[in-house]
C-alpha cells in the first residue's frame, strides 16, 4: 500500500494480446482492403498488357564411351582423343558464344521484325516481311534499329519522317548504308499497323543474346542426359533455337572429330615414310654385313636356333598378351558390373566365349529395361540383377582357371626360351651381330605394317564418323513461364498489405499520444478508474434520471469504482483535474455530480477554474453571482448555490466573474470557508479546477480534496504528460489521485474499462439490449471514417 491509502497497480508488460492486437488495428482494415484492391487491379492491368515469355524444353545425351570402345590401344588413347567424353565440359561448350553464333547464322537471327499494335508489339518470325541488308562487310559488326511506316506495297517512311524511300533502295542511316528488303509481296494492311520495328543485330550481339536466354543443366549428376531451355517471347522461336543448337553442335562435333583424324593420318603417312627409309637402311645393313663377314654358313647354323628363339618370343608374346587381357578382363568385370564384356580381343578359350556371350546378352536386356524402367523395379532387381551377378562370378572363376593355365604355360616357354638363347650365345659374334640385324629389321618392317593398317583403320574411321550426341527429346514449347498470374497476383497482394502496414507504422511512430489504457499503464503506477466515451449529444449532461444509454452506465461504473477509493471518507471532496484545456475535465465534473445525485447524495460542483469556466455554460445556467462574489464578500455562499434543472440534489457554485488574480484568489481564507460549509451540507462535493499541467490551481486546492480524478483524453493527451502523472502520483502532490482517460471511440479500446480492484468489461456493450441506444447518431460514412482513420 502506498502511505496515502492507495493499492500499487503494477506495470503491465509492453506485451499485446492476439485479442488486443485485432481490437487496435481493425479499425484500419477498410484501408488494407482497398489497397489490396487497387494492388489486384494493377496485377490484372500488368497480366493484360505484358509481354508473355514462352519457355521451350529439349534433352540430349552425351555419350560418355567413344566409338571404338574402350581398350588398352594407346594408339587411339593419343590420337582419337581417348575414350571418355567430359559431360562438364560439353555443358560449357553448349552454352559456348562460338556455337551460338552458328545458331544465329543458322537461323537467321541477326534480323528481327516487329509490328506494332495499340497495345504491344508482335515478333513476326519465322518469316519476317522485312529485313534490313548491309551494303558494306562493315556494317556487318553494327546494330541497326529503325521504325519504319509502310505507306504501300513498295514505299516506307522511316521513324515518322517525311521522305518516302522504295524498298530496296540504297539508304543513308546514322552513318551507314543499309536497304530494307520487303520479304513479302504482300507488306501493306497485312498485320495489326503499318508500322514496323526493325533492327540488325551484330552476329556477336545476337549470340549474346541467345546465351543470356539458354539454360544448360544435368539431369542426374549420375548420368549423362543434360536438359537444354529457352525462354522468349515467340514460341516457335525458342523451339528452333534449341533444335538448331543440338544440330550444330552435332556438327561441330563431327567436324573436330574428322579434324582429329585428318591429323592422325597425316601424321601416320609422315612416319610411314621416315620407316620406309630406315627399314630400307637396315635391310642395307644386314646385307653388307652377310657379303663382307662371308656369314652365309652361319646363317644356316643359327638357323634353326633362330627359328626356335622366334617362335618362342612368339609364343611368349603371346602368352603375355592372353595374360593381359585375362587381367584386363578380370579388372573389367568387377569394376563395371553393368557393362558388357569385350569378346573380340583374342580370348577364344571354349569355357569363356559362351560365358561372356550369355553376360553381354543380360547387359543388354538390362540396359533395354533401364530404358523404360527405373533401376529399383523388381523385375531388374530381383530378375536381371541376381543372374546377371551369377554369371558374373562364374566368368571371374573360369578367368582365373584360364589365368593359372596361361601363367603355367608362360612360365614353360620362358624357360625354354632361355636354353634356347644360351645355345644362340655359343655362336661366334658374327652370328650375334647378324641375329641383331636380322631382329632390327624385322622390328622396322612389323611397325611398318601396324601403321599401314593403322591408316586404313583410320581412313575408314574418318568415312564414317559419327556424333557422341543424341537428341533424346526434340525441342517442345512448355508454355509461358512470365507472368506467372499466380506469382504476379500474390506479388501485389504482398504490396498491397505493405503499403498500409507502412503507413499504419509510420503513424504509430509519429503519434506521441494517448490511445488507450496499455498507453497509460507503461508509464505510471497511478490507479487507472476507467473510461468514458466519445459522446455525440450537443449538451454537456448526458447522465440523467432513467437513462440507460451506454455512456451513462460507463459513468455509474466509475461512481462505482470511486466508493473502493472512499469507502472510508464522509462527504467526500474530489478534484478533478487534467494537464491541459479541452481534455472533458467540466463534462467529467458535470456527469460525475449528476451520476452520484441519482444515488440520493446531495451532490455539489464547484466551478473553480476560474480562468475558464465551463461548467455553468454547458449546463445552460444563467450567468449570476459566483464564488469570485464570495470571496470578495458581495454574496454569502447561500446566495451562490444554484440547483441544476432537471437533476434532483444536484447543485452548483458558478465561478462569478473572472478575476485578474486568480492564483491570489484560491489562497484567500473564505475559500477554506467555503469547503467547510459544503462538506457540513453536501454529501458529494466536486471541483472543477483548472489543469495542473498549466496553472498551479489544482495543487493548491488539493489540500481542500480527498481524492483526485485526473482526465486524460484518447488520442488528445501526449504521452509525455503521463510522465507528469507519474511524477504527481509519486510524490503524493495530489490526494489519492486516479485516472479515468475520455472520449473514448467505441472499437478503439481493447481493455474494457477496468476500475481500480478489477475490470468490469463494457466495451462491447451495443447491441447486447442492455443500454438504450436510441440516442445514439448515425455512423459517419465510409469516407469520412477513412480520412480520419490516419490522423495523428
Amino acid at each position: 500500500m502506498e502511505p496515502n491509502g492507495l493499492p500499487i497497480q503494477e506495470k503491465q508488460k509492453q506485451t499485446i494480446s492476439p485479442r488486443e492486437f485485432i481490437l487496435r488495428y481493425i479499425k484500419y482494415l477498410p484501408w488494407i482492403l482497398i489497397s489490396v484492391a487497387i494492388a489486384l487491379i494493377v496485377a490484372k492491368i500488368k497480366l493484360r498488357y505484358e509481354i508473355p515469355i514462352y519457355r521451350s524444353e529439349a534433352r540430349m545425351l552425351i555419350k560418355k564411351e567413344s566409338p571404338y570402345g574402350r581398350s588398352n590401344d594407346k594408339f587411339d588413347d593419343l590420337f582419337m582423343g581417348g575414350g571418355n567424353q567430359n559431360v562438364f565440359n560439353e555443358m560449357e561448350v553448349l552454352k559456348s558464344r562460338p556455337l551460338a553464333a552458328r545458331v544465329v547464322k543458322s537461323l537467321r537471327l541477326q534480323n528481327t521484325c516487329y509490328n506494332k499494335g495499340n497495345i504491344r508489339s508482335t515478333l513476326l518470325y519465322p518469316n519476317p516481311p522485312l529485313v534490313i541488308l548491309p551494303l558494306t562487310s562493315a556494317d556487318s559488326t553494327a546494330n541497326i534499329s529503325l521504325e519504319l511506316t509502310v505507306q504501300d506495297n513498295d514505299h516506307f517512311k522511316i521513324n515518322e519522317g517525311a521522305k518516302v524511300y522504295a524498298f530496296g533502295e540504297g539508304i543513308d542511316y546514322g552513318g551507314q548504308k543499309i536497304r530494307v528488303i520487303r520479304v513479302y509481296p504482300q507488306v501493306h494492311n497485312i498485320f495489326a499497323s503499318n508500322i514496323y520495328n526493325l533492327s540488325y543485330s551484330s552476329v556477336a550481339s545476337a549470340a549474346n543474346n541467345v546465351v543470356g536466354s539458354l539454360g544448360v543443366t544435368l539431369a542426374d549428376n549420375l548420368g549423362q542426359i543434360i536438359n537444354l531451355s529457352y525462354e522468349s517471347e515467340n514460341s516457335a522461336l525458342a523451339v528452333d533455337i534449341l533444335n538448331a543448337l543440338m544440330d550444330v553442335y552435332k556438327e561441330s562435333n563431327i567436324e573436330d572429330k574428322r579434324q582429329m583424324r585428318f591429323t592422325t593420318l597425316e601424321f601416320i603417312e609422315e612416319r610411314l615414310d621416315t620407316l620406309r627409309r630406315e627399314l630400307g637402311m637396315v635391310e642395307k645393313d644386314l646385307t653388307e654385313f652377310v657379303e663382307t663377314n662371308k656369314a652365309f654358313m652361319l646363317e644356316k647354323q643359327s638357323e634353326l636356333y633362330l627359328d626356335k628363339l622366334s617362335t618362342e618370343s612368339t609364343s611368349l608374346a603371346q602368352q603375355e598378351l592372353k595374360l593381359n587381357i585375362i587381367d584386363y578382363l578380370i579388372r573389367h568385370i568387377g569394376n563395371n558390373p553393368f557393362t558388357a564384356v569385350p569378346v573380340e580381343l583374342g580370348t577364344q578359350e571354349p569355357t569363356l566365349v559362351p560365358l561372356i556371350t550369355g553376360y553381354n546378352q543380360l547387359q543388354v536386356e538390362r540396359q533395354n529395361a533401364l530404358a523404360t524402367m527405373p533401376s529399383t523395379n523388381p523385375y531388374i532387381q530381383q530378375n536381371l540383377d541376381p543372374r546377371i551377378a551369377k554369371v558374373r562370378g562364374d566368368i571371374q572363376e573360369a578367368l582365373k582357371t584360364v589365368r593359372q593355365a596361361y601363367a603355367i604355360s608362360k612360365g614353360s616357354i620362358q624357360r625354354q626360351s632361355n636354353v634356347t638363347e644360351g645355345r644362340l650365345q655359343s655362336i661366334p659374334s658374327k652370328g650375334r651381330e647378324l641375329a641383331e640385324r636380322t631382329r632390327q629389321q624385322k622390328i622396322k618392317e612389323e611397325l611398318y605394317l601396324f601403321l599401314l593398317q593403322k591408316q586404313e583403320e583410320t581412313a575408314i574411321a574418318s568415312a564414317s564418323t559419327v556424333s557422341d550426341s543424341k537428341t533424346v527429346e526434340p525441342a517442345r514449347s512448355t508454355g509461358t513461364v512470365r507472368p506467372n498470374a499466380r506469382s504476379v497476383y500474390m506479388l501485389y497482394i504482398l504490396i498491397g498489405l505493405a503499403i498500409p502496414a507502412g503507413l499504419i507504422v509510420v503513424r504509430e511512430y509519429m503519434n506521441d499520444k494517448v490511445r488507450d489504457k496499455s498507453d497509460i499503464q507503461k508509464i505510471t503506477d497511478a490507479p487507472y478508474i476507467g473510461e468514458i466515451g466519445h459522446s455525440e449529444d450537443s449538451g454537456a449532461l448526458v447522465v440523467t434520471e432513467n437513462s440507460r444509454r451506454f455512456i451513462s452506465e460507463q459513468f455509474r461504473i466509475i461512481r462505482t469504482n470511486m466508493q473502493f477509493i472512499l469507502s472510508k471518507v464522509q462527504n467526500p471532496v474530489i478534484l478533478v483535474t487534467s494537464s491541459f484545456s479541452g481534455e472533458g475535465k467540466s463534462f467529467i465534473s458535470t456527469n460525475m455530480g449528476a451520476v452520484m445525485a441519482l444515488t440520493g447524495k446531495k451532490t455539489v460542483i464547484i466551478e473553480l477554474d476560474i480562468r475558464k469556466p465551463k461548467v455553468v455554460s454547458n449546463l445552460d445556467i444563467k450567468k449570476q453571482a459566483g464564488l469570485t462574489n464570495f470571496i470578495v464578500g458581495r454574496a454569502s455562499i447561500q446566495d451562490i448555490i444554484v440547483p441544476v434543472p432537471g437533476i434532483e440534489n444536484l447543485f452548483v457554485i458558478p465561478c462569478g466573474p473572472v478575476p485578474p488574480n486568480p492564483a491570489e484568489m484560491l489562497l484567500d481564507p473564505k475559500l477554506k470557508e467555503l469547503f467547510d460549509y459544503v462538506r457540513k451540507h453536501f454529501d458529494r462535493v466536486i471541483v472543477d479546477t483548472a489543469p495542473v499541467g498549466l496553472v498551479s490551481d489544482a495543487i493548491i486546492l488539493g489540500e481542500q480534496a480527498d481524492c483526485t480524478l485526473y482526465i486524460l483524453r484518447q488520442n488528445y493527451t501526449f504521452r509525455k504528460q503521463v510522465a507528469l502523472i507519474d511524477e504527481l502520483y509519486r510524490n503524493k502532490k495530489l490526494p489519492r489521485l486516479s485516472l479515468l482517460l475520455n472520449d473514448v471511440e467505441v472499437g478503439t479500446g481493447y481493455g474494457g474499462y477496468y476500475g481500480t480492484y478489477g475490470g468490469y468489461g463494457y466495451g462491447y456493450g451495443y447491441g447486447t439490449g442492455y443500454f438504450d441506444e436510441s440516442g445514439k447518431k448515425k455512423k459517419k460514412s465510409l469516407l469520412k471514417r477513412l480520412s480520419q482513420t490516419f490522423r495523428i
